[in-house]
């Protein structure tokens, strides 16, 4: 894992087994925005390795990562299909911390995807 941006730091330490909103919040904050710059930290990590619910960037827009596809977010929901690529790189959003507790398989009481991310979007 490559973290671009102001800092080679990552800032991975887990969030699992954190007590409390403000210590989650302040891991997450620290993952999120380089100290100094408040630039914001992405992640270089191959896409095979990506567990389904992490945000990549591509050509300026959020996409999930769900299964075999990309999905690409909007407001109103997932409205757009790709194929997920079989190689390169990603471009990460979704901090250190919320990575390791996707792979965790974590399954709370609220649904993790909105339901637009698994209907079929006509044409795709």
């Amino acid at each position: 894992m490559k973290t671009t941006g102001a800092s080679s730091d990552s800032g991975s330490g887990s969030i699992l087994g954190s007590r409390g909103a403000d210590a989650v919040d302040a891991q997450l904050h620290s993952e999120r925005v380089a100290a100094g710059t408040r630039g914001q930290r992405r992640l270089d990590v191959p896409f095979e390795q990506l567990p389904d619910g992490t945000f990549v960037a591509r050509d300026g827009v959020a996409w999930l990562v769900l299964g075999p596809e990309l999905l690409r977010w909007t407001p109103a929901g997932y409205t757009e299909r790709h194929v997920r690529p079989a190689g390169g790189v990603a471009c990460v959003l979704t901090p250190p911390s919320l990575l390791h507790v996707l792979r965790s398989g974590w399954d709370g009481v609220v649904p993790l995807l909105h339901p637009s991310a698994y209907d079929r979007v006509p044409g795709t």
